[in-house]
């Protein structure tokens, strides 16, 4: 799991739909809600980071890729593809 900045959530990765489909989730530190799905792509989405202000979520999967969402929403922004091998971690900078 990741800590949001503020410390008031965590993200965490989860395959409950199969184990084809690792996504996303965010839930209250404390834990007293159901956690909210954040990412919604097929495959391997995994090792969450979030941006220093905590406002996007990084990605990285099995597919080559390193993906950036919107916290709030899950809405996907920005795709980089092109690595060699697994995206296994990523540090989001403030740029």
């Amino acid at each position: 799991p990741f800590y949001h900045p503020s410390g008031d959530y965590l993200a965490f990765i989860s395959n409950p739909e199969g184990y084809s489909s690792f996504e996303i989730y965010l839930i209250p530190a404390e834990g007293r809600i159901d956690p909210v799905r954040v990412t919604w792509t097929d495959g391997f989405d995994g090792f969450p980071a979030f941006s220093p202000d905590g406002q996007r979520i990084v990605t990285g999967s099995g597919g080559q890729t390193v993906k950036e969402w919107d916290s709030a929403s899950g809405r996907e922004l920005l795709t980089l593809k092109g690595h060699e091998g697994r995206v296994r971690s990523q540090h989001p900078t403030h740029e």
